[in-house]
């Protein structure tokens, strides 16, 4: 089992919080099996009809938020590698953690496409770019765990970020058929 859960997991969590929470949300299988990114927004439209927006963010700040043993081998074996910026549509802490481990000092290594200023986003391009040693930064595209309101996660959130969506229907196994045709989108907006 993966250390923050699988998307049923979080699917499972988010639901339980609307029904208890949320106004007039019905859970509906076929939808969550056919329609991931459109079911995510209607969780998160009953929490905020109810005035409960803030528990929907909190959900995810704690779900993603740092665990013990986050950082794994694989973690610290990727870190050691001589990459100047990685890109993660990761949501969570541990390569932030493990760079942190790995690094001396203390510096803020995350930047987040989907929350923060441009400039932080110009200073991860920089990172790349510069002769000397840079401090290494990891550029979050889809949201980071202490600014859920970044997160990408249903269909509104990536419109946000992407522009609208191209028509098709969802992958059953992942609900994210139509996004893999904008595979190339964060490096067009990075340019």
């Amino acid at each position: 089992v993966p250390r923050y859960g699988t998307w049923d997991d979080l699917l499972d969590g988010l639901e339980r919080l609307a029904q208890v929470h949320g106004r007039d949300f019905r859970a509906e299988p076929d939808r969550r099996a056919n329609d991931f990114l459109s079911y995510v927004d209607d969780i998160a439209t009953a929490l905020n009809a109810a005035g409960e927006g803030d528990r929907y963010l909190n959900y995810l700040r704690t779900q993603f938020a740092p665990r013990d043993g986050e950082v794994d081998e694989l973690h610290q074996l990727l870190v050691s590698l001589p990459f100047r910026g990685l890109m993660t549509t990761n949501y969570d802490p541990s390569f932030s953690a493990a760079l942190a481990q790995a690094s001396a000092g203390s510096f803020d290594h995350v930047r987040n496409l989907a929350g923060d200023p441009p400039g932080s986003v110009d200073d991860w391009l920089r990172s790349l770019a510069e002769g000397h040693p840079p401090p290494r930064l990891i550029l979050h595209c889809h949201g980071y765990y202490l600014h859920p309101e970044s997160i990408v996660l249903g269909a509104r959130d990536y419109r946000r970020l992407y522009g609208e969506l191209p028509p098709g229907d969802t992958d059953p196994e992942t609900g994210f058929g139509p996004i893999r045709t904008r595979a190339t989108r964060p490096f067009q907006i990075l340019q």
